[in-house]
């Protein structure tokens, strides 16, 4: 069985109450941090060129991008996001982070 297939099986057997309320707070605030990162980052050079290949590729609207709005497939705006998301956060070269 793949590691990927263990996880999922995890997260779709384990309860809400089975977590910790600790790793709830967690999760919250990196969310948190994620919508704030992807606010800032919205703007910065290559997110609209992705927005916009992504968005001239079509297909379903299955999920929400971030900012700007609108409804692309999940894996396009899993992308789009993660953009914005990755373009002004400082995880992987502020070594203080």
């Amino acid at each position: 069985m793949s590691v990927s297939r263990v996880l999922a099986e995890l997260a779709i057997k384990t309860s809400h109450e089975e977590v910790a309320s600790s790793a709830i707070e967690k999760a919250k605030r990196m969310a948190l941090d994620s919508i704030g990162c992807a606010i800032a980052g919205c703007k910065q050079p290559g997110v609209g060129p992705v927005l916009e290949q992504m968005s001239d590729w079509g297909g379903k609207a299955e999920a929400s991008v971030l900012v700007y709005g609108g409804q692309l497939p999940a894996p396009n705006t899993a992308f789009v996001n993660s953009t914005m998301i990755h373009a002004f956060d400082f995880d992987d070269w502020h070594s203080a982070s």
